[in-house]
């Protein structure tokens, strides 16, 4: 969690209990609907369950796989205070007939969606980009537990 002030950072927003290890069975929308399960408990005083799945079925026809393999469904809530995100590894990766490219990382971020929030959204969704190359990914699937995982953004100091 990040309030306004703070920094953006995946070590801030990921930690082990938002962190899942997945085979490549689920389709993009199951995926989607698999991580706002689980980042719903900590969003849930400002939008219900299916109101977010519902928000993210609208916005999630416009995410696109990166070739690197990152797909980042992201949304942006007026009642949110703070950045709220669930990763998914998936080493196997997640054929999508849309794509040409694997998912092997997804990350579904959710933004305050008040004005002084819009850069550190861009920011963020950035910074990911960044960071979420080839190198790092192969990284990522290589490890056995979302630990290690969290491990490596805090190890990285991003």
């Amino acid at each position: 969690m990040m309030k306004q002030q703070d920094s953006a950072t995946l070590a801030s927003l990921l930690s082990a209990d938002s962190i899942f290890y997945l085979d490549g069975t689920y389709d993009r929308p199951g995926l989607v609907a698999f991580l706002a399960a689980k980042l719903h408990p900590r969003v849930a005083e400002v939008i219900g369950e299916k109101a977010l799945v519902d928000r993210l079925n609208e916005v999630e026809k416009l995410n696109n796989i990166l070739e690197t393999g990152l797909y980042i469904p992201h949304a942006k809530l007026p009642d949110l205070s703070d950045f709220h995100a669930a990763m998914a590894v998936i080493p196997a990766g997640l054929k999508d007939p849309a794509s040409p490219y694997a998912v092997r990382a997804a990350i579904l971020l959710l933004s305050p969606g008040k004005p002084p929030f819009f850069q550190q959204h861009l920011n963020m969704l950035a910074s990911m980009a960044r960071t979420f190359q080839t190198p790092f990914i192969d990284k990522l699937c290589s490890l056995s537990s979302p630990a290690e995982a969290a491990g490596l953004f805090a190890s990285a100091g991003r």
